[in-house]
């Protein structure tokens, strides 16, 4: 055989592979059918090819077509909450599928609750206040801290007596007669629907405010619930917290009221009002405190036609507020090791 004979043979063989190697890989349309584990169709399961925006969804019945597709592709078929399946397309014109549930995620699922969470709820309405939040507001109550934070919850102050609980409702009242207080949780453990823990061993505040609360605390959810997580201490670190505050209270902006000769003019021009217009003659009624008190006496005896000339008033306004100071002190200290971690901490206020 020549040389030129042989030249002649390899180019054609290799022309021949080449040719075969383009029809190998040339574009085709792959069908196929998704069904679960009881055999039942799947709609809407979601078939591409790995790595493209080459696509299609299963239909009613659970069939497919997918066109443009090459043997080297790999079909990727996803579902929610079923596990993913890849397969390579190879010389396969159909290709059927039965996608297993992922039941790993399905008991997550359930299992988590809204302690475990980091948003502690995934679906229904949160709001969450953190520990730097909750430190800038100096109270006796660490729910004050929330006041003007969270939108729909609503924050009375009871009394003005030192760590006295405010009143609290979330999204309006629900109760004519009964409680509408949220229920508070510290630490997974239900407290009630009062607080005395001091602002500085929180670490965060979640405030669950839509019915969804009642999935996992029942009809004591039903006003809302305020979930409190502590300060834990770190493993092999030990620390010691002081906090102490000297504060000078006083009322501000009050409205003034009539006291004094102010209220007794207010009578005097009653009675001239009066007696003017029985006259007729405006403006010429001069009453004295004599004609419009007389003989009345306060409760020792004492006629009050003698209190207006001695001026000896009382101003209930001093007498009811008066300025005050406030101590607060307050220490904690954390620590422990992998298995044991410990808080202890005591607050005194006056």
């Amino acid at each position: 055989m020549s040389l030129l004979n042989l030249l002649k043979k390899v180019s054609l063989l290799t022309i021949l592979s080449l040719a075969t190697l383009v029809s190998f890989a040339q574009n085709q349309t792959v069908t196929g059918v998704v069904i679960d584990d009881f055999g039942e169709p799947m709609i809407g399961v979601n078939v591409s090819v790995k790595g493209t925006t080459n696509g299609a969804v299963t239909d009613f019945d659970g069939n497919y077509s997918l066109q443009n597709v090459k043997s080297t592709d790999v079909l990727v078929f996803s579902f929610i909450g079923y596990l993913s399946q890849e397969i390579t397309v190879g010389s396969q014109k159909k290709i059927d599928v039965t996608l297993r549930e992922d039941n790993q995620n399905l008991e997550e699922v359930v299992v988590v609750g809204y302690g475990v969470q980091k948003k502690r709820d995934l679906t229904g309405s949160v709001a969450s206040v953190k520990t730097d939040d909750i430190a800038k507001v100096a109270t006796s109550n660490a729910l004050q801290a929330i006041q003007a934070k969270v939108p729909g919850v609503d924050l009375q102050q009871g009394s003005g007596q030192a760590g006295s609980n405010p009143s609290i409702s979330i999204r309006g009242s629900r109760s004519i007669s009964a409680s509408n207080s949220p229920l508070i949780i510290v630490d997974g453990v239900e407290y009630g629907s009062t607080l005395d823990i001091p602002a500085t061993d929180i670490e965060s505040m979640d405030i669950l405010k839509d019915a969804s609360s009642t999935a996992i605390y029942g009809t004591k959810g039903a006003n809302g619930v305020i979930i409190i997580t502590t300060k834990r201490g770190t493993a092999g670190k030990s620390k010691v917290n002081l906090n102490t505050y000297w504060s000078f209270n006083s009322p501000t902006e009050m409205a003034g009221g009539m006291y004094g000769m102010q209220e007794v003019q207010r009578w005097l021009d009653r009675a001239n009002y009066t007696a003017d217009l029985a006259s007729g003659n405006w403006g010429s009624s001069n009453v004295t405190p004599a004609d419009v008190f007389g003989s009345q006496a306060l409760a020792d005896g004492t006629l009050i036609t003698d209190v207006i000339a001695q001026g000896s008033y009382t101003d209930w306004y001093d007498v009811i507020f008066q300025n005050s100071t406030t101590q607060n002190y307050e220490v904690s200290i954390s620590g422990g090791n992998e298995k044991t971690k410990m808080n202890l901490s005591l607050a005194f206020m006056a």
